[in-house]
């Protein structure tokens, strides 16, 4: 199935996954059919899946590792979704979010460094997505894969670009105090 189709299906983009079996299915393929978009059909094959998707929560709904590195590659996608229907921040516009207890981000990338692999010995370099399904995290999405997955950027480097983006996106949240 392609993306497109996927995002074309009336169901999109699955908010109902936790109770519905093809709702999560669809979801997890969404993640998978994007992926393997932005990386294309020869680079693709060198990254295999790591750890089932977990229904309850989506933590991790989407995880692939590239072992052909000296340290290997994982990509670790956690679904978010906007539960406590928090003042949300939009990622197209970045228009300030004035708010009092929280704010919600629907897309948050984060590097694990320092991570070790299962056997807790082996070092692995880890980007870690949390993000919601929309055009806008998609869009961010596409730009962290490539960069980490197409175009090897260092850890330091792709940690530089994490970064980069909260300094964005934390000028954009400011909490009202009163």
């Amino acid at each position: 199935m392609t993306l497109d189709k996927i995002k074309n299906h009336p169901q999109f983009p699955f908010v109902n996954f936790q109770k519905n079996n093809i709702d999560f299915l669809m979801l997890e393929l969404y993640w998978v059919e994007l992926f393997s978009d932005i990386l294309g059909e020869n680079i693709v094959k060198s990254w295999k899946p790591e750890l089932v998707a977990d229904q309850e929560d989506g933590n991790p709904i989407f995880v692939v590792a590239n072992r052909n590195n000296n340290v290997p590659r994982i990509i670790r996608v956690i679904q978010r979704f906007n539960i406590r229907a928090l003042p949300e921040l939009n990622l197209n516009t970045l228009d300030t979010i004035y708010f009092t207890d929280d704010a919600f981000v629907p897309y948050a990338p984060d590097i694990s460094r320092g991570a070790t692999d299962f056997d807790m010995l082996t070092q692995v370099d880890e980007l870690v997505i949390s993000s919601t399904v929309s055009d806008d995290c998609e869009k961010i999405f596409r730009e962290h894969i490539k960069l980490w997955c197409v175009d090897l950027v260092s850890l330091d480097t792709m940690l530089g670009y994490v970064n980069d983006y909260w300094k964005k996106v934390n000028s954009k949240l400011i909490q009202n105090l009163e």
